[in-house]
């Protein structure tokens, strides 16, 4: 998938991968890819082949890169790796363990990006954590989620959509039907992480509304049935 922002890079950044490749020794070299890292750019291959748009996608930026990349979250998943660990007896030994990660959509660098798509990525981000928070925190955020389709609706109603909020953010409208159905149904987990079995669609999530138990928090019935009116 080709990524959203196609300017060229900067002379700074192409000068920093100049000296970068000035020290290595040789113009090719071997490069040892683990199993663990190789397994996990399979899966996210496989995840990112569903999804009925199209970006440049990466696994979470670890805390301690500095970057000014500006990205927005689109799913979590389930990656399989192996650490290694010395027993008592200083032999090496492999634990296996399955690791949460969260698929993001890269945008580009701020500088690069008109400020309201910066703006509105921050709030996506926001409402992205509350969903994941659970409970009363999940209709707040839907809500807000739901902002961002309206706000496009209202600045090109022509075509219910503009550059900034569905084609640069196109997973809202994902993250907002799945959202409605962990609101209807609370075998749903609130933990980011979707299986093919679980991806919805409007008809299905209609049906969903009303099969909802009299215990669903009040108004969620009546934000979904706006919602899905909205987004049909």
């Amino acid at each position: 998938a080709a990524p959203d922002v196609s300017a060229a890079p900067s002379p700074v950044v192409m000068d920093a991968h100049v000296d970068l490749f000035a020290q290595l020794q040789e113009a090719q070299c071997y490069l040892d890819v683990p199993e663990e890292a190789h397994i996990a750019v399979l899966s996210l291959k496989a995840h990112i082949q569903r999804y009925p748009f199209r970006g440049f996608f990466v696994h979470s930026l670890p805390s301690y890169l500095q970057h000014d990349f500006v990205s927005t979250p689109v799913e979590r998943v389930i990656i399989p790796e192996r650490t290694p660990v010395v027993s008592r007896s200083d032999k090496l030994r492999w634990h296996a363990r399955d690791r949460v990660v969260e698929i993001q959509k890269m945008h580009g660098q701020v500088v690069m990006l008109p400020p309201m798509l910066v703006d509105r990525a921050a709030r996506f981000h926001r409402a992205f954590s509350r969903m994941l928070a659970g409970g009363r925190k999940v209709l707040p955020a839907l809500r807000d989620v739901m902002s961002l389709v309206q706000r496009a609706h209202c600045e090109d109603p022509t075509t219910g959509m503009d550059a900034l909020t569905l084609v640069r953010i196109p997973q809202v409208l994902l993250v907002l039907k799945r959202g409605i159905l962990q609101l209807l149904d609370p075998k749903i987990s609130a933990d980011g992480i979707w299986s093919e079995q679980q991806d919805v669609d409007v008809t299905s999530l209609r049906k969903q509304v009303t099969l909802a138990p009299a215990t669903t928090e009040p108004g969620v019935v009546e934000f979904a049935n706006t919602a899905l009116d909205f987004i049909a």
